[in-house]
């Protein structure tokens, strides 16, 4: 009981905080609102919406530059590390993918799988899985990966 009330008074006590320049605060800010938007899109991930965690992965990184988390989850959407699309230029076509997704075999249903066109380049149970494998492979452009439900 001593023990616990000795804990409560620390914790009750008031703090000196060390004086900290405001290039340091500032600093410290945008880190934490980088690791902020690192939390975020990794939530947006879990809920299975990979399109819009890589484009929030790929402008968080854009306005944090410097920040490692960011900089892995962008390399993350983008296995190869290279940048396929040229910004403001023509998508690639996607109808093959979208067609074999539009009817899928019956083993698909539940896994992750990596396509290019009408091609399953990678398949597994985790994304993780099948990133690991499209980042093995030399392939002609970047997969679609999408959870076939």
């Amino acid at each position: 009981m001593l023990a616990l009330g000795a804990e409560q008074a620390a914790d009750s006590s008031p703090r000196r905080r060390p004086k900290v320049s405001a290039g340091t605060q500032s600093k410290r800010s945008a880190e934490a609102g980088a690791d902020a938007a690192a939390d975020r899109i990794l939530g947006v991930l879990r809920k299975g919406d990979y399109v819009a965690a890589r484009e929030m992965a790929n402008d968080a990184a854009r306005r944090f530059p410097e920040h490692d988390r960011l900089e892995k989850l962008r390399d993350f959407f983008d296995p190869r590390g290279k940048a396929h699309v040229v910004p403001g230029g023509p998508e690639p076509s996607r109808e093959k993918e979208l067609a074999w997704l539009s009817s899928p075999p019956d083993w698909a249903h539940g896994k992750w799988v990596a396509l290019v066109g009408d091609e399953v380049v990678a398949r597994g149970d985790t994304l993780k899985e099948v990133t690991a494998v499209t980042r093995s492979q030399s392939l002609p452009r970047r997969p679609l990966v999408h959870r076939v439900d």
